[in-house]
């Protein structure tokens, strides 16, 4: 990563990915690909997940029929956010598996900011 992605504050566009967020992104998705759902609830301001919810999360990413791999640098390009309001965003995330590289499969992240914090909630995993 080259340079650096401000948070946006601008609710009539979307945006790239901040590079503040990426690393606990990818966190995110390491624990789906691992299915280590309990990784989940220990990661630095990621909101806790019930593990049965993150069950369901991931038969999705099953009934899809591929492998989730790590997020590769290329998810960047297409990924987004878009600024909601009250310091809060919504983020997609483009996925990608084993099979095909680049998947159908989104991450879909609701994230506020708490106290100069960023804390991001799991929406879910699917194709839109």
């Amino acid at each position: 990563m080259t340079q650096n992605i401000p948070v946006p504050y601008d609710a009539e566009f979307q945006s790239p990915i901040p590079s503040i967020w990426r690393d606990c992104i990818i966190q995110m998705v390491e624990a789906f690909k691992d299915k280590d759902f309990e990784r989940l609830n220990t990661l630095p301001y990621v909101q806790c997940i019930d593990l049965a919810y993150a069950a369901e999360i991931a038969k999705n990413i099953d009934d899809y029929g591929a492998h989730l791999m790590s997020l590769a640098e290329e998810s960047w390009h297409t990924s987004v956010c878009l600024y909601m309001e009250n310091e809060s965003w919504q983020a997609i995330i483009d996925l990608f598996t084993v099979e095909e590289g680049r998947s159908d499969l989104i991450l879909d992240l609701f994230i506020i900011k708490k106290e100069d914090q960023f804390i991001f909630q799991i929406n879910n995993i699917y194709v839109p």
